[in-house]
């Protein structure tokens, strides 16, 4: 099997974490909900991001036995220790701070402490690993010391960890009813709901038959929730991403806060829709229903938000700029205020800061 080698970065970012305002953003306080409307220019135009590289994981053992060869989620915990999802033999491979190996925890199967799709993991403050598996359906929870605690099963199927702290989580949950339905709920760890932040928009569908059965294809760029949590803050953002509006949860599931900003969407081309189909094997009847979905005119704002180790949001755009070689893609940086504080073009996607 190939080996794969992980990259691990170090961010040198001149954002501040102080309150700051530009003077033309406008705030407002309605039924004691803020509103952050920011203007279409950042308030700091002159800063930026430098990522070095500081480790590399090669996925092997002190005596060069590869160990690692499919990788999947990776999280890291507040010692430096790497956890990083082998979807080859469903095993998590633990590596310290400097990129040694140290353990490898759980393995493919169906009994306690074994995997069969990660579909998420997070750290707690107290060093517990969660892991939420969606086809044995269940919650796994393991110490500090990489050793299986418990588990619980669901009635319905789990997927994100948005947030987690010592005593609960806070997922995505999908209920099939007549249709699927996603919510996000907190849940403490013997699977006992917490409280429901409410009912969130998944991407639709285009549903087509065919020879006694049902094709459900995607629409490229169909409107749909992107979640994000901010466990220092156990704060919850949510974008429904056809708006440039972002909704803020506190740690109760108040919405306290809403955050905007003007912006013109990106057209969506010939070179997509060729993107687009081509992800169909040609002349297929996937790619034959694929050609009668009515095509968006504009991208969506966003598929993807994170938080940085300072707490300020990002919101990656779908804009793309050539620059030496390389297409770079576009960052929306927002401090804690929600002040619309920096766009930054970087070639990498960063995932995780710490």
């Amino acid at each position: 099997m190939k080996r794969v080698s992980i990259l691990l970065f170090i961010l040198s970012l001149s954002l501040c974490s102080c309150s700051r305002e530009s003077e033309q953003t406008q705030i407002e306080s309605i039924n004691g909900i803020m509103y952050i409307h920011n203007t279409e220019i950042p308030s700091n135009t002159n800063k930026t991001v430098v990522f070095k590289k500081e480790l590399t994981i090669t996925g092997k053992t002190e005596k060069e036995q590869i160990i690692l060869f499919k990788t999947g989620i990776f999280r890291v915990d507040n010692k430096g220790n790497i956890f990083i999802a082998d979807e080859s033999d469903r095993s998590i491979k633990v590596f310290n701070r400097n990129g040694k190996y140290i353990k490898t925890i759980g393995t493919r199967g169906g009994g306690p402490g074994e995997f069969q799709y990660f579909s998420d993991m997070s750290i707690t403050p107290n060093g517990e690993l969660i892991v939420t598996d969606s086809t044995n359906m269940r919650t796994s929870i393991f110490n500090a010391e990489f050793d299986f605690i418990d588990s619980y099963g669901w009635k319905n199927r789990h997927f994100h960890i948005f947030l987690s702290d010592d005593t609960t989580y806070t997922i995505s949950e999908y209920i099939q009813q007549e249709k699927q339905r996603l919510f996000v709920k907190k849940y403490d760890y013997s699977g006992n709901v917490q409280f429901v932040y409410g009912e969130f928009k998944q991407e639709k569908p285009a549903k087509f038959a065919v020879d006694n059965a049902v094709i459900y294809l995607y629409p490229p760029y169909s409107p749909h929730s992107i979640i994000v949590g901010d466990s220092k803050k156990g704060w919850l953002y949510h974008c429904l991403n056809d708006l440039y509006k972002i909704e803020v949860y506190d740690h109760s599931g108040r919405l306290f806060r809403i955050i905007d900003r003007p912006y013109k969407p990106v057209q969506f081309t010939k070179k997509d829709a060729d993107i687009y189909f081509s992800g169909y094997k040609e002349n297929s009847p996937r790619q034959k229903f694929a050609k009668k979905i009515i095509l968006p005119q504009n991208k969506t704002v966003t598929n993807r938000m994170i938080i940085d180790d300072l707490s300020n949001l990002w919101i990656e755009t779908f804009e793309k700029i050539e620059k030496g070689g390389y297409t770079l893609t576009t960052y929306d940086i927002f401090n804690n205020d929600g002040v619309y504080d920096t766009r930054v073009w970087i070639d990498i996607r960063p995932g995780i800061f710490v």
